[in-house]
């Protein structure tokens, strides 16, 4: 735009003025892999000057503890700024579908994990790692509470632990 100066003996100055514009906003989605070439085609409409800003939606990588750190990475040197990471989740409510006469304690913590894994879009390798993690956290857990009785919950009395001073609460016979 010209900002164009008359008088009365005609031109006097002609002037270059900023045209103001609006800052883009572009919404990328996809797992990690297909989000760098979305950066990078979204990066093509902002400036250094002007950035452009994004709104960024992860899906199937949405369960990473590090993502904001891995978003952050992925738009390094791009003339982009990240306003929002959303998490997409395969329902918008996580909730298990049950039958009508089943309840919650007639599941194990195995049954619920593979029903709330199943609602996920993950791959099959994906899916058999994190399946096996759980399985040795559960039985970590398991071992662990095996052995540590707690006030509220009293080891049996049948029950022997291998380490029997692994609990305050081990009571000790008098000879």
């Amino acid at each position: 735009m010209l900002l164009v100066d008359l008088d009365s003996d005609g031109l006097k100055a002609v002037t270059v003025l900023p045209v103001p514009r609006f800052q883009a906003l572009v919404t990328v989605s996809g797992n990690l892999d297909t989000l760098a070439g979305a950066i990078g085609a979204a990066a093509a409409q902002g400036t250094r000057e002007c950035p452009a800003w994004l709104e960024v939606t992860v899906a199937e990588d949405d369960y990473l503890a590090d993502l904001p750190a891995r978003i952050e990475a992925l738009t390094a040197g791009w003339p982009v700024e990240v306003l929002r990471i959303r998490r997409q989740r395969g329902n918008a409510v996580a909730s298990l579908a049950a039958e009508a006469s089943e309840t919650l304690d007639e599941l194990s913590p195995h049954d619920v994990f593979a029903r709330r894994l199943q609602q996920e879009e993950l791959g099959d390798e994906l899916q058999s790692a994190l399946n096996e993690r759980y399985r040795a956290v559960v039985a970590s857990l398991q071992a662990t509470t095996a052995c540590s009785p707690s006030p509220a919950r009293p080891a049996p009395a049948n029950r022997r632990c291998s380490t029997p001073s692994a609990s305050p609460f081990t009571t000790r016979r008098r000879a």
